[in-house]
């Protein structure tokens, strides 16, 4: 008989799993720890619509992003930091405490808290009060075929443009043809 630790690794290591397609995914509760490694690159995403730019009809709120080494499995991973996120390191940059420099990578863990689901998701963030650094040269070495996170945004929103182009040949109106006489002409 399995237990549940035996299914999670099952499912864990089989083919069939599902890729997070590389991005930090952020989970329900206080467990979710990371560093932030390299500058922030703001972008713009529509809850709906996925990331916009200027002149697609559509306005997104502000997320940035950024490498991050997520703490669960001490990898590299993408991640769309939310805009509150940025404030608070915003104000913990002017503050004594933590000695924030907009330096990367950060010295410093973050903890988010993640509660409810879809548009009612909030989060909520801390310092992890020990300072410790990330190695150069192992960073370096896990960076080097990784595009920047501006190389990675300007290609998602080429990508927008074309499928937006896309859509607007899909909404030209059609021609109709003629309908034929709905009552034919009986001839005698």
């Amino acid at each position: 008989m399995s237990t549940f630790a035996d299914l999670v690794k099952e499912a864990n290591s089989s083919e069939m799993k599902k890729s997070d397609g590389g991005f930090f995914k952020f989970v329900d509760g206080n467990n979710n720890v990371f560093r932030v490694l390299t500058s922030p690159e703001i972008m713009y995403e529509d809850f709906d619509n996925g990331i916009v730019f200027k002149g697609c009809g559509f306005q997104g709120t502000p997320v940035a992003l950024a490498y991050v080494l997520d703490r669960a499995d001490n990898t590299i991973k993408l991640a769309k930091l939310k805009w509150g996120l940025i404030k608070d390191l915003a104000t913990w940059e002017g503050s004594g405490d933590f000695n924030i420099t907009g330096e990367y990578p950060m010295r410093y863990d973050i903890r988010a808290n993640k509660t409810g689901t879809s548009k009612q998701t909030k989060y909520t963030y801390n310092i992890v009060p020990k300072e410790s650094e990330v190695p150069a040269d192992w960073l370096a070495k896990e960076m080097e075929n990784k595009k920047t996170c501006r190389e990675l945004i300007e290609k998602w929103q080429e990508k927008a443009k074309a499928g937006h182009i896309e859509e607007d040949e899909d909404d030209a109106p059609l021609e109709i043809p003629a309908m034929p006489d709905p009552f034919p002409t009986i001839q005698a």
